[in-house]
């Protein structure tokens, strides 16, 4: 806490004088004993006059005279009957203006704190033989009016502060920082009062008893560097780290590096511990998450996991045969006697296995087994599906799309009724087909035409042997997958 500190005796004088003298004699209303304006040595020789002539007439019980005759009587010239202390009337030198009080006299009253007149300035009397306010005229009264005179007042550490005009010991706010002292904790420190603010400086500025409260917390710093702290610690202001916490950017959907950006920079820096995994040229960071974006010839990644790498090899029938006209040829499937063979792969392109096999309708008495089925024997997931071509790989020639299995068959028996055969692509009809039949002995019959037919119970033979083309590929709305699958063809099954 602060201390008042006031000038008394010689001592006070000598530290105000080697406090500071100004370049110009300190002008104030306070010592200006014959209103001229100025305090100066006609005042302070005043002052001493005034001081003998009291020293004289104490004690007085009451008047020393009635009249200026009475003073020219007991004095001598020069010396005039005029108010005192109390209104006693008092024979003081004619150098004290007669609105000059000897000290506090009852008859002025100083009430209004805005008050600038002749005889206050606020609460205060001015223009007082009494300078230090204490009641009495003595030696301290001469040694404040000295260093008036030798501008030693008017700054901060000596008798009149806040240089106003009036000394501390006279002024109710001595430090001028518009609390009184009567309560202001730090009277003689105008950054202290109780309607300052409180700052962070380790002292209560705001005399509640406290240091450095709620002073709130400052926020700096983005990404994982946005963060708070207290403004003030131990009286020094925070000075916040805007890259406090900053790291090197890595692919987390997180600003490391506090710039500002999320996963900015090369993927290939920003998922460096994923680019030696097994088979990867290339990886790269999407929406938080290193995903593989290049492998090695005849590898792949289906899991979407950059951990493993490109876990997926292409299986050697996969290879090249991603369209119809590259389609790998399985050979040949007779319907008698029947034939069945298997093919094994995985499809991590996703763009599609092709497969071609030539289906032999051989030619039999009486009855016709022609029956082309293909199945899956193993689809892990439910992954994948076929499409199943007659004869072209033409749309129109489609014989099932997106299926789990397919057929296509001349083989049910209905020899009664003659209705077509199937249609190119189409699925058997119901009744009908090639079983019963007989041989067709002129060659004139076409898969339409039953004009020829022997009896009404049997129809010709044909032969319906045919190319067939294959596509094995993921569902659509499926992943990628590298486990394999396998499929069943035969011809002559039902």
């Amino acid at each position: 806490m602060r201390r008042r500190w006031q000038l008394a005796g010689m001592a006070g004088l000598a530290l105000a004088l080697v406090v500071i003298a100004g370049p110009v004699p300190y002008t104030a209303p306070s010592g200006d004993l014959n209103l001229d304006g100025h305090v100066d040595s006609v005042d302070l020789q005043c002052e001493v006059l005034a001081f003998s002539a009291l020293v004289t007439a104490a004690p007085l019980p009451g008047d020393q005279c009635q009249s200026d005759a009475d003073c020219l009587a007991l004095v001598g010239p020069d010396f005039y009957c005029r108010p005192g202390f109390t209104k006693k009337l008092l024979c003081l030198p004619v150098c004290v203006s007669p609105l000059v009080p000897v000290g506090k006299d009852i008859g002025i009253l100083c009430n209004d704190p805005a008050a600038k007149t002749d005889y206050c300035r606020g609460t205060t009397q001015v223009r007082s033989l009494d300078m230090n306010c204490d009641g009495t005229v003595g030696n301290a009264d001469l040694i404040y009016l000295v260093a008036v005179i030798m501008g030693a007042v008017g700054w901060p550490g000596t008798a009149d502060h806040d240089g106003d005009g009036q000394l501390n010991f006279c002024d109710s706010d001595s430090d001028g920082d518009g609390d009184p002292d009567a309560t202001d904790c730090e009277v003689l420190d105008e950054t202290v009062s109780t309607i300052a603010s409180e700052t962070c400086n380790g002292l209560d500025d705001n005399c509640n008893g406290k240091v450095d409260e709620w002073l709130g917390t400052v926020s700096c710093g983005v990404g994982e560097c946005a963060h708070s702290e207290p403004a003030c610690v131990d009286g020094t202001p925070t000075q916040c780290n805007p890259l406090a916490g900053a790291a090197e950017e890595t692919c987390n959907g997180v600003d490391d590096d506090c710039d500002g950006k999320v996963d900015d920079g090369p993927g290939d820096l920003l998922c460096m511990e994923f680019s030696a995994a097994p088979h990867v040229l290339g990886v790269d960071c999407f929406s938080g998450d290193c995903l593989t974006t290049l492998c090695e010839t005849g590898y792949f990644d289906t899991n979407g996991s950059p951990v493993d790498g490109c876990e997926c090899s292409q299986d050697a029938p996969n290879v090249q045969n991603g369209t119809c006209q590259t389609a790998v040829s399985l050979g040949t499937l007779t319907d008698f006697p029947s034939a069945v063979f298997g093919v094994a792969s995985n499809e991590p392109t996703g763009d599609g296995d092709w497969y071609r096999f030539d289906a032999k309708d051989v030619a039999q008495a009486g009855t016709d087994t022609f029956h082309v089925r293909v199945k899956f024997l193993d689809n892990p997931g439910g992954t994948y599906v076929i499409d199943l071509h007659y004869a072209s790989c033409d749309a129109d020639h489609r014989i099932c799309s997106e299926a789990a299995e397919a057929d296509w068959a001349t083989d049910f028996i209905a020899p009664g009724n003659k209705t077509a055969p199937p249609a190119i692509p189409g699925p058997w009809a119901v009744g009908g087909g090639e079983s019963d039949c007989r041989s067709d002995p002129d060659h004139t019959l076409t898969p339409t035409d039953f004009s020829d037919d022997t009896s009404d119970t049997t129809h010709q033979c044909t032969d319906n042997s045919a190319t067939f083309y294959l596509r094995v590929y993921v569902a659509p709305g499926k992943k990628v997958t590298c486990l394999p699958y396998k499929i069943e063809i035969s011809n002559g099954i039902k």
